[in-house]
């Protein structure tokens, strides 16, 4: 299977970094075709996974999420994988790793500048009802107060379990039983 993921940096190494290293390295172990898109590799060399290097546009954050998003669906129509896990906020992902909280309900409704605008585009594109994406929730208050937010569908959320093992496991099965859209 031929799985793309896409996370901004792979340098920096926090938490998402790292979940999506140890998915990426978990998935190649499986024999997977996996390919990480990002702005910044990771200093260390990853065996049987290939690193997709795009240039970080924009001169604010919140224009260069928008600008990572647009160059990870650019890749994703001309490499056609079989699914895409994303671990930032990229509209039309099959899969979304919820890493962050929802800033619709941290930002003031009544002062939303273009930095909130653009991030409450692209999160909506991910958990607005009409998404698509599966939705893969760390902590069941995350995905509550996600489901406030948005009134997605709970057949497409999914709480991970906290061992990491099971965590890996689980994001294995649930990628393998992903059907591509025609």
């Amino acid at each position: 299977m031929k799985i793309l993921l896409a996370v901004f940096q792979l340098e920096k190494q926090s938490g998402k970094e790292r979940d999506c290293l140890a998915i990426a390295s978990h998935l190649a172990g499986r024999g997977h075709d996996v390919t990480i898109v990002t702005t910044s590799p990771s200093p260390e060399p990853l065996e049987r996974i290939a690193v997709v290097q795009v240039k970080a546009r924009g001169l604010t954050n919140h224009r260069r999420a928008r600008n990572f998003a647009r160059a990870v669906r650019e890749h994703r129509r001309q490499q056609q994988p079989d699914a895409l896990l994303s671990f930032e906020l990229v509209p039309g992902a099959d899969f979304h790793y919820v890493a962050d909280d929802a800033a619709i309900l941290r930002d003031r409704l009544w002062a939303w500048p273009p930095r909130q605008r653009i991030r409450l585009a692209l999160e909506r594109g991910v958990f607005a009802a009409a998404s698509r994406t599966e939705l893969w929730f760390l902590r069941q208050d995350q995905h509550d107060a996600y489901h406030i937010a948005y009134d997605f569908d709970p057949a497409r959320a999914v709480v991970l379990p906290a061992d990491p093992d099971k965590l890996l496991a689980t994001v294995a099965a649930r990628l393998e039983q992903h059907v591509p859209a025609s």
